[in-house]
């Protein structure tokens, strides 16, 4: 029954990383086309309040407290208890509290319109920042209604490619009507409404085929949770908006620091270096979030010796995806971004370097945040992201300052973050996974984080060296000849380290079980 049941896990979970890697890389696409367009009608200024708004939004999103989390948590008991009723329950209660954070987000969004002025020190007069605010407002506020709390039931069943691809196919269709937009109307208002319309649709279309993929969900709810079930849910709700709120600071607040210390204009420089970094977070998460519940169900009915095997393979594998990519985005960022908008648009091989070193020290941690959230220790962790953050916060705002006058303020808020994080979160999210899930010491852990960032330090190093011996003159050959040479070295490196290992060798039987079997097999039918 154990191997069946993994089977299933495995499976949904490859489902799920597929469709949304080729869904991931296909948007973005569409995503830097939107950007190339946006920049090029509306510049610099204009893409820095689009960030910086963005990150606004992201805070006031704090309503949400992790409610989400929370009852996707509850629920990976309930269906693999196949308890339909205690299902139904939770997502009545789900449904109430979404319709409740929205109105609570729209709240405390218009009572933060005076403070624009502040957070931005440049004159616009073209465009009004307050009609624009309301625009990406609206667009967060409607994320919460329209039928959005049914993908919990989605998220839990490890189904989330059933509705990704809906979502995909409508982010490409907006992508293409913001460059109409754009280029027939010049209105920036114009291209913020499309948005709106096109996450209410998603909403609507997910929430009705969610309905029909599980019936059971029109039926009446018969009984509400009980009073230690919502106190249970409160406490973890409690303890993830505190991750939240530590995620938020340590992410969404270094774009208002920029603003308020060194300008928009270095926001929207910035942001474009995020969006690139970002399109390869997304990536690389895609093949990891969807095995949440996998996670999830594994820590209700596994073995001990089961989930750290899992855990320590999965750790290696954050190591491999993020080692490499941190190498080749240090070596590619500066010359793609030159050849797509100009040198205009740089910010340095220092703060690409931070930018990268960032990259690396927090995809080696998403194994034991996985882990964390997976298996409930929500509560049991609560305090270290508070001081993270308020830690982060005050590094962030002297480093900027410091650093401000040698054009490195984008530099300083990162460095806070990494030094923020080190100092707190890593080694005791790390610390509390392995004792409390695997009762174990956590120094295996320790070591192995440094030891894959110092390898990958020197991938980094022996991947320049072989760039330094030739360059092809042609801007667009060069690039693709950086990206394959940097690729073939970086993982010839990291095989021949680690081409042995125990979790090299639990990674690669799945990949040859799971997919290539799989492959081959259809092939052959």
């Amino acid at each position: 029954m154990e191997v069946k049941d993994d089977f299933k896990r495995t499976e949904k979970s490859i489902a799920n990383a597929f469709t949304g890697i080729i869904g991931q890389i296909i948007q973005y696409i569409f995503h830097y086309a939107v950007r190339t367009v946006f920049i090029y009608n509306f510049g610099k200024t204009y893409l820095g309040l689009n960030g910086l708004f963005t990150n606004i939004l992201s805070i006031l999103n704090l309503a949400e407290l992790g409610i989400g989390t929370a009852i996707i948590y509850q629920l990976y008991e309930t269906i693999a208890k196949k308890d339909i009723e205690k299902t139904k329950q939770y997502l009545a209660f789900y449904k109430k509290v979404y319709r409740v954070i929205g109105f609570i987000v729209l709240g405390i969004g218009l009572a933060a319109l005076p403070i624009l002025p502040f957070i931005i020190k440049e004159k616009l007069d073209r465009v009004n920042i307050y009609l624009i605010y309301l625009f990406y407002l609206a667009n967060s506020i409607f994320s919460y209604w329209f039928f959005a709390y049914r993908n919990a039931i989605i998220t839990a069943n490890q189904e989330q490619y059933k509705t990704q691809r809906i979502t995909y196919l409508l982010n490409i269709i907006s992508s293409l009507v913001q460059i109409f937009s754009m280029v027939v109307f010049k209105s920036i208002y114009a291209f913020l409404l499309i948005p709106i319309s096109t996450t209410i649709i998603s909403n609507l279309l997910s929430g009705i085929l969610i309905g029909r993929w599980y019936p059971f969900i029109h039926e009446p709810v018969k009984g509400v949770l009980s009073k230690d079930e919502v106190k249970l849910i409160l406490r973890n709700v409690y303890s993830l908006m505190l991750h939240k709120l530590s995620y938020i600071v340590l992410n969404s607040t270094d774009d208002v620091v920029l603003s308020a210390m060194a300008g928009i204009t270095i926001v929207g420089i910035y942001s474009n270096y995020t969006l690139l970094v970002g399109a390869v977070l997304t990536a690389i998460g895609m093949m990891f979030v969807s095995m949440t519940a996998s996670i999830g169900n594994l820590n209700i009915i596994g073995t001990k010796e089961k989930k750290l095997k899992i855990y320590e393979a999965l750790n290696f594998a954050h190591f491999w995806l993020y080692g490499v990519s941190s190498v080749l985005l240090y070596n590619l960022l500066t010359p793609f971004i030159t050849l797509w908008i100009g040198d205009t648009y740089l910010l340095g091989d220092i703060t690409t370097a931070i930018i990268c070193i960032n990259f690396l020290t927090k995809g080696l941690r998403q194994g034991t945040i996985l882990f964390l959230h997976a298996c409930g220790l929500f509560y049991e962790s609560r305090l270290a992201p508070v001081v993270s953050s308020i830690l982060n916060i005050l590094l962030s705002i002297i480093l900027v300052r410091l650093l401000n006058p040698y054009n490195l303020a984008v530099a300083g808020v990162l460095i806070g973050t990494i030094i923020s994080e080190l100092a707190v979160t890593w080694w005791f999210d790390g610390r509390l996974v392995n004792r409390k899930i695997f009762e174990i010491s956590p120094k295996r852990y320790y070591i192995k984080y440094w030891e894959y960032i110092i390898v990958t330090l020197v991938s980094g190093l022996a991947t320049k060296l072989v760039y330094s011996l030739y360059q092809f003159s042609n801007p667009v050959i060069n690039l693709i000849y950086m990206v394959t040479v940097g690729f073939a070295v970086v993982n010839i490196i990291f095989y021949l380290i680690y081409g042995r290992s125990s979790e090299f060798k639990y990674i690669y039987m799945v990949f040859k079980k799971k997919i290539l079997y799989r492959i081959f097999k259809k092939n052959k039918s």
